[in-house]
């Protein structure tokens, strides 16, 4: 028999069995719904921290707002009732401005050239012979005058030679007058030849009617006959001597102008024994002595004009390219160019006269040529081969605005400053200068440019003007 006790434990137990899966459903049935509450309260923990982080950034997302009690990385314990705010974004950037002022702007170029002359001349004597004259003047670094009479070879053959082409000459002219004689002489004959054959054809017609009325016997009809085959004999032998002389004097006219052409050579070689000065300038270098055997090759001197003293120096395809940008002609802008020898400073003014008509290959450069103004001695003292500074001057360009180099972007592109807002404006540089960007058009006096350089501007973006 059980003990009562005993009983008592087992009804217990299994009555608890009893109601042990009726806890177990209920718990399993409340599971999904915990969970859902639990997401939904983190989502809404989530989008409280990222409303009030877009916020801070000036973000217009909607954000989720949350009690000061909550937990987490926002709650009391962290001492803010909130997520952490961005710092500085809300600050407008402090950047500096440039009021716009238009100008007249004149641009300079320093550069540098060399002196050259316009005339250069290599002393030849285009006929051999020996040197019997050599002036005192051809000495190197002399002066010389136009006209002057520098060298001069052995004349004696060469106007030898111009007497006998005068001579051939007047032979040639006597003997045309001579044809000429002839000439006249065959047409007087031609015309009593003529006047004789005409009577003479009168009596054959003559003595053709006597004989046919018997009047005149055969012999005195071919006696007429006879006569006048002699005079159309005659007639056709002075017509044919007139050709002829006609042709011979054809040949000497021909002869003639061929001698012409000889005395002038031989002229022209008498001429060309002597050198003189073609201008005024001065003697580079000389190479001749008296006595000395010289051919058309020999080179005697080296003469330069002082008349025509020049400056050359070159541009970059950029310097020449802004050298344009006026549209106006480049030929006659004013150059000023100065030579120092130790304590000694030359200047000079002078002008563009020409410019090269293409780019070196080497520098890719373009070549230009000033006329300096000045006349007398102390150009006369300035060496061929200097080296000489230039400064050229461009034509006048007026409505020029200056920006600094940092303002511009992409080029041809700058930000204004209206009603501390940005707004993008393009333009037209001119060129580059000393740190500086002359711009030629799109910008009017009084406007405010963004003058130092923001990586991030753009249109629209508000700014802070500390300094003008």
């Amino acid at each position: 028999m059980q003990h009562p006790a005993s009983a008592e434990k087992e009804h217990k137990k299994a009555h608890g069995e009893c109601k042990r899966p009726h806890v177990r459903r209920y718990v399993m049935a409340a599971l999904p719904v915990l969970f859902l509450l639990l997401g939904i309260v983190g989502y809404q923990r989530v989008m409280s921290w990222s409303g009030s982080a877009e916020n801070a950034h000036g973000s217009s997302a909607v954000s989720i707002t949350t009690s000061s009690k909550q937990k987490g990385p926002a709650g009391p314990q962290y001492g803010r009732s909130g997520p952490p705010k961005a710092e500085g974004h809300n600050k407008q950037p402090a950047v500096k401005a440039r009021t716009i002022r238009l100008a007249v702007y004149q641009p300079q170029w320093n550069l540098y050239g060399e002196v050259i002359t316009g005339h250069r001349v290599a002393v030849h004597l285009p006929v051999s012979g020996r040197l019997v004259h050599v002036s005192p003047k051809l000495r190197e670094g002399a002066k010389i005058k136009r006209g002057d009479l520098l060298a001069a070879v052995d004349e004696f053959p060469y106007r030898a030679a111009l007497e006998e082409a005068q001579a051939t000459l007047s032979e040639i002219q006597a003997r045309q007058k001579e044809i000429g004689g002839q000439i006249t002489l065959e047409e007087h004959g031609l015309k009593q030849a003529r006047r004789q054959l005409e009577p003479a054809q009168n009596e054959l017609k003559r003595m053709q009617k006597l004989f046919k009325g018997g009047t005149v016997s055969q012999k005195m009809l071919d006696d007429a006959a006879v006569v006048v085959s002699q005079r159309e004999s005659a007639l056709q032998q002075r017509q044919s001597n007139i050709e002829i002389s006609k042709a011979r004097l054809q040949q000497q006219e021909a002869a003639e102008k061929r001698q012409q052409w000889g005395l002038q050579r031989a002229r022209r070689a008498l001429e060309d024994s002597r050198f003189i000065a073609p201008f005024d300038g001065r003697v580079l270098s000389v190479s001749a002595e008296t006595g000395q055997y010289v051919t058309s090759s020999s080179k005697l001197a080296t003469l330069v004009s002082s008349g025509d003293v020049e400056v050359r120096f070159t541009l970059s395809e950029d310097q020449y390219g802004d050298l344009l940008a006026s549209g106006r002609a480049i030929s006659g802008l004013p150059v000023a160019i100065s030579w120092r020898s130790g304590r000694t400073l030359l200047t000079f003014d002078g002008e563009v006269k020409r410019v090269a008509a293409e780019i070196t290959e080497e520098s890719g450069a373009i070549t230009l040529y000033a006329e300096l103004d000045e006349e007398g001695l102390l150009k006369d003292q300035l060496p061929i081969g200097s080296f000489v500074d230039v400064t050229l001057s461009g034509h006048s360009i007026s409505q020029v605005a200056r920006v600094p180099e940092s303002a511009i972007y992409d080029q041809n592109h700058l930000f204004l400053i209206e009603d501390s807002r940005l707004v993008s404006r393009q333009v037209e540089p001119l060129t580059w200068e000393n740190g500086e960007v002359l711009i030629s058009s799109g910008l009017y006096e009084g406007e405010q440019v963004l003058a130092n350089h923001l990586p991030n501007a753009r249109p629209g973006m508000q700014v802070k003007v500390i300094a003008q």
